[in-house]
Order: C-alpha cells, then structure tokens, then sequence
C-alpha cells in the first residue's frame, strides 16, 4: 500500500464528545492488534489513517515515506493517548481529522515502573515496559522499550512473525521554578510484513455475500507464497538485484526532541518543541492483487503488483508558542518552522502464485518475476514549511462561547522527479523503465504556496445544560514533494475542505448527549489507483494517479451515559459520502481506450450506517468492557455494481486486579465469530457488467477472525 492508498474509514465521529474523551476505544483496531484504530470523517488521508502527535508535535513533516506507526506504538512510555479533536488538529499542522496526541512520561518525584506482558491464541509475543523517576538536583529520567513478535491469525510456515517492531526510549527531564525541559530519544526498528498476509480469495456471489473457495479459511488459512525469492530491476541504474520479499520490509528510525516550557508571572506560558526524525533505511513492500486468471494446467492462478519503496527522509520540526488563559479566554498563539528531506526509489515488479492455503509460486512465459517498474515511482526533494497559528476560546457571556482560530502557512518545495511535461511521455512507466535509460529527463520542479486553515465555532446555551452551537470550518492545501512519484504531473490546485457541522448537545451529572448534523467536501485530492482489467482472459494492472473529490452529508448522535458502576457508550452515524469529478481515462494493452466516470457513486469500503455499542461495569477488582460497531452495507468497487453485506466488529475486556501492583486482563476480537470480507476490491473497479460479478473469484481483505489475548500488567 502506498501513501496515496485511499484511506477513508469514514467512521464520521465528528463530534466533540468523542475528543474530549481521553482514550475511549483508540487501540481498539478490527484490522490489527498494535496500530491504533483508524478514525476518520470521511475524508481522503494519506496518513495511513488516525494522524499521530507525539509531545505536541506530529511524528514526521508528512505520513511518508514514513507511516505514523513505523515509529510508534504507544504504551507504558506515555502517559496519555488521547485524541485531539478536528480543530485543534487542523491549526497545529493543517490536518484535517482526528489525531492521537500522546505524551512522554518524564518522571516524578518517586521512581515507578510499569511492565505489561501480552500473548494471543495465535502466539503473540509482546513485552512493553517503562521505568521513570528522580536523579536529584532537579534532574529525572525515563527509560522505556516495547517488543512485538507477532504471527497474526495466518501463521505462515516460511516465517515466524508477520509483524515485528522493537522500541527502546530513553529521556533526561530539568525541572525549576515554573518551568522545565526535556531531551527524549527513540529509536524504532519495525519489520512489518503484514501487506503480503492481508488477503484471502473467496467467491463474490453478486449479492454481496461470498463463499469460501476449495474450503480456504479466511484469516487462518496463509496465502502467501513459502518461496519468496524475487528479481527486480534497480530504478537508478537499470541492474538486476535478487532478494526475498520477506526481507524487504526494515524500518529503522530515530526521533529526538527537545522541548521547554516556562510560566511567567503574567500568566503566560511559553513553550518551545525542536523535534528531529529520521531514517537512512526505510524499506517497505506494498503488495497488491493483480487479478486471478485461469491457466491451462495448473488452474487460476493469483497475479500480484509489488512495489518495493526503499527511501530516506530527514526531518526537523520547530516549534514555538504563547498560551495565556483567562477567566473568559483561553488563548494560543504558535510559530512553525519544519524542514523535510526525502528521497524515495521504488520499483515494481509483478509475481504470480496458486490460489490455495501456503501457496505455490508460479512462472509466468518462464518468469518468475516480471513487468519490471511498470507502476515505478520515484522522488528526490526537500521542503520547508514556515507557519502561523491562532487560537481562542472565549465565553462571551454565561450563554454564548466562541472558538475560532486561523492559521496559515508557506510550503516552499524544490524536487527532482521523472514526471512528464504535459503532452510528453518519455516518462512513462513502461516494462523494463529505469531513470538512466537514456531516454528519461529528470524534471526539477520548484514552488512556493501557500496553505490556510480558517475555523469558526459558536454555541449558545439554551437552558441549564443544553447547548446548540454550529461550526465552519475550511482547508486549503498544496501538494508536495511526494507528489510527484509516478509520470504525470500532479495537479497543481490546491486540495480544498470544507466542513460544516451544527446541532444541540446536553451534558448533566450522568448523561452526555451530542446530536449533529455535518456535511464535509473534499476537492482535487490526488490519488494513485491501480487498476486491473482482463485483456483476452490475462489480467493486466496499470497504475494511474487519479483527482477526485467527496462529499458527505451525515448526521450523528452521540450518547455517554454513567450511572454507579455502570457506563455505557452508543453512537450512531447516517451518512451518503459520494465521489466528486472521478474519471479516470485508461489504455490497456489492447490499446483501445475508456473512460470510467465514478463520479456521484458511494465511496467504497465504506458504511452508510454506522452503529456502535460500548458498555462497561466494575465491580470490586473486576471490570468488563465490551464494544460492538456495526457497518452497513460497503461497496467494494468504485463502480458500485459489486458490496459486502454489513458486519459486526465486536470486543470484550475483562480486567483483574489480582493485586494491588498487578492486573490480569483477557480481550477476546470477533466476539460473534463474523467471517466474510471487507472494505474495496479494486479488481472490480473495471467490471462495469455487473453480470461478470456473478460467482467470480476473487481476493481481497478479511474480518480479523476470533482472537483471544491475555496480558499481564504491573506496576511499582
């Protein structure tokens, strides 16, 4: 999966309710047991999902080459995790969406130490642990490292763990007088192999229902080759290199911060941030389907799209700001400067294996890889960012409250790139394509632009604890050096958001209720499909970048209720997210031409209803928790002749706290046992008969089957 992957989870949590609420449901991930659950409000992301803040600032200038959770994975090191709400996100870095901020802890005036130790029925292996406290004259520290070992439900044979990440952090913190500061480092080494496990075939019986195929069991059953020896040609240079797939995906990255704040008599606060994030090796394999094809004598057989992204990246993030709060005011006012640099170089290649459990490589016209860089990309650039924010939260009186706030920032960008001028196409990504060919122009492009986040929200108190209040809020956004990866030339308008929202809310001792009303569009966004068609029964994948926009109108409501020991959680969201000028022009290797037009279908993989149930009870040491999310029907292509029918993500946790310095905790994943699959096929998103749907296999991701784990936590 690439950065330009469409990622919209649309759980549409625009309320906020959710954001106040510290760490409500965050990790609770259907889809993976270490990265945090993807929320959204149903734009397009190119973060990999939820956005990530780490002491006050976000991980990295941009989501790549980096990925927020190549290098974090919370924990015991941290002191909170709690999510942010939209606004605030949006003036701190001009990201629409919800975003995790999470903060180191630094050490108090007694040492405490925490470690937790995880397994799974599928045979995790984690340890997470930390340890802070004083040094004398002021000084304190923290030491903390966490280790995931994890095989996932498929278990493969020709390798022990899918995903494996290891965390060590360490940090020195000087209080004085009304203010400190603190010199944290990280280092992350991530080995995450999970895009080449993630999917399963089945039939789609064309009434959004699939069926099994030959008793493949989906989310048990590995459907990845045990031989994962490959060829592919070098963009630079043209050479051929051999390698195996399952050591293709190293992740080595260091984050250093330091970061003071001091309180002065007139009541301000000021606060400084100097963040460093880097890696000279960052290697990550996203693996596509490429369509299943039927071959005389051996039967069909699974195509897959390989691009392996080796890339650098350098990045230096400042940050200063000014907070005062008053009895009516609560006001911030803040000063970024970021730098980034990175490089990427990521060839292609396409491999082919049987469509069973621990399948069989197979050569295609004697090859065992081919298509070399065909869906190629390739970047070289720095940029800074220069920015400035405001923010305030006023109550004018004991009825009206107004927060509103601007930012606005210089994007400055200079890249090199193998794009094509308009009209040109001596660029263009072709089997046996490489930088040097002599025939390829690297382009230098160089831009200066200017972004804005403008936000405005006003409530009024009817009565007691009853609110309404309406909020505006507006995005303008440039692209930026990895933009520029694949042939075209990226558009240059700007990628331009628009979020309204208004409705009541009620708040009393027991009750938290928040009903709203919003409509969000998202204009000239930048995408990269990849595409597969059937040319005379062989399946062929193009990679094309594509501009789209979405609208979506939803309405939510939002209910928190406790009472005793009791607590209970439920949401419910109606929404109809559509596409916006989505046509796509395609030639295959039969050279005839088409375009599709998506635009005014429903976005696909995701739910226009959405339900979710969290009830919780303690009683004496024990506590249990459940969570269930129900999805309504999803389309799974762009096209909407093919769907999966609703599901169910459900969870339980039951906490013990055996002791007072240990507690004992069983989560079980799946709790209904729901099977099937989810989310987008894009292997459909060229069948426009809707007949050719009826019975075809296919493959693509799946609910993450019934998972039981168990953890034992302590601390001193």
């Amino acid at each position: 999966m690439t950065r330009k992957t469409l990622i919209i989870i649309c759980i549409f949590l625009s309320i906020n309710t959710l954001a106040q609420e510290a760490n409500r449901n965050v990790m609770l991930n259907a889809s993976s047991s270490s990265k945090p659950r993807d929320i959204s409000i149903g734009l397009p992301g190119d973060d990999g999902g939820t956005a990530i803040f780490e002491d006050g600032l976000p991980v990295a200038f941009s989501s790549w080459p980096a990925y927020p959770y190549f290098h974090w994975v919370g924990g015991n090191s941290y002191s909170s995790q709690a999510l942010i709400k939209i606004e605030e996100s949006a003036l701190r870095s001009s990201s629409i969406g919800y975003a995790i901020n999470s903060f180191t802890k630094l050490g108090s005036d007694k040492w405490s130490g925490s470690l937790t130790a995880s397994t799974s029925s599928f045979g995790l292996k984690r340890l997470d642990g930390n340890a802070n406290g004083p040094l004398g004259n002021n000084l304190f520290c923290t030491i903390g490292a966490y280790f995931n070992y994890d095989p996932t439900s498929v278990s493969p044979e020709s390798r022990k763990y899918i995903n494996q990440m290891q965390v060590v952090k360490a940090g020195i913190t000087k209080k004085w007088n009304g203010g400190e500061a603190s010199l944290l480092y990280k280092i992350s080494i991530n080995k995450d192999a999970a895009y080449g496990y993630a999917s399963a075939p089945f039939k789609y019986i064309g009434d959004g229902s699939i069926s099994n195929y030959n008793g493949f069991k989906l989310g048990r059953d590995c459907y990845f080759p045990d031989d994962d020896a490959i060829s592919y040609l070098d963009i630079k240079d043209g050479t051929i290199h051999s390698d195996n797939m399952g050591d293709m995906n190293t992740k080595v990255v260091h984050d250093a911060t330091l970061k003071a704040e001091q309180k002065l008599d007139s009541g301000w606060i000021l606060k400084g941030n100097l963040h460093f994030s880097g890696s000279g090796h960052l290697d990550n394999l996203g693996i596509f389907e490429a369509g299943i094809d039927e071959i005389t004598g051996i039967g069909p057989v699974q195509k897959r799209l390989a691009m392996y992204c080796h890339s650098t990246y350098f990045d230096l993030l400042g940050t200063v700001s000014a907070l005062r709060q008053t009895h009516k005011h609560t006001f911030e006012i803040g000063l970024n400067e970021w730098y980034d640099k990175q490089y990427l170089a990521a060839p292609s290649f396409k491999f082919a294996h049987t469509v069973s459990p621990n399948p069989d490589r197979i050569a295609i016209n004697g090859n065992m890889t081919w298509d070399f860089n065909e869906s190629a990309e390739f970047d070289d650039g720095k940029q800074t960012l220069t920015g400035a924010y405001a923010m305030d939260d006023w109550s004018i009186n004991d009825r009206w409250t107004l927060y509103y706030g601007l930012r606005m920032e210089l994007l400055d960008y200079k890249v090199k790139a193998a794009v094509n001028p308009e009209g040109e196409t001596f660029n263009d990504r072709t089997d046996g394509f490489f930088l040097n060919n002599g025939i390829c122009q690297i382009q230098e492009i160089k831009h200066s632009k200017i972004n804005g986040v403008a936000l405005a929200n006003l409530s009024y108190r009817i009565t007691g604890k009853l609110f309404v209040s309406g909020e505006y809020l507006y995005s303008r956004k440039n692209k930026s050096v990895s933009n520029y990866g694949m042939s075209s030339m990226p558009l240059q308008n700007p990628s331009v958001n628009q979020f309204f929202r208004g409705g009541a809310m009620f708040d009393n001792d027991w009750l938290s209720l928040t009903s709203m009303i919003s409509y969000i569009t998202s204009e000239n966004n930048l995408g990269i499909l990849h595409l597969t068609k059937q040319i005379s029964g062989v399946s062929e994948t193009i990679s094309t970048t594509s501009v789209y926009g979405i609208g979506t109108l939803g309405w939510t409501t939002d209910i928190n209720a406790k009472k005793g020991q009791f607590a209970m959680h439920l949401l419910a969201t109606l929404q109809n997210p559509r596409y916006h000028n989505f046509k796509n022009s395609l030639t295959f290797s039969n050279g005839v031409s088409e375009t599709i037009d998506y635009s005014g279908n429903y976005v696909t993989g995701i739910s226009r209803m959405l339900l979710e149930i969290d009830p919780s009870y303690s009683y004496g040491n024990w506590r249990f928790q459940a969570s269930g999310r129900y999805f309504s029907r999803q389309y799974a292509s762009r096209v909407n002749n093919a769907w999966f029918k609703g599901h169910w993500e459900t969870f339980a946790r039951m906490d013990y706290r055996a002791t007072k310095n240990c507690t004992v905790s069983l989560d079980i994943v799946n709790l209904l046992f729901q099977r099937g699959a989810s989310g987008s096929l894009d292997v459909a998103d060229t069948i426009t008969d809707k007949d050719q749907l009826q019975d075809l296999l296919i493959s693509g991701s799946y609910i993450r089957p019934f998972t039981i784990n168990l953890s034992v936590s302590i601390s001193l």
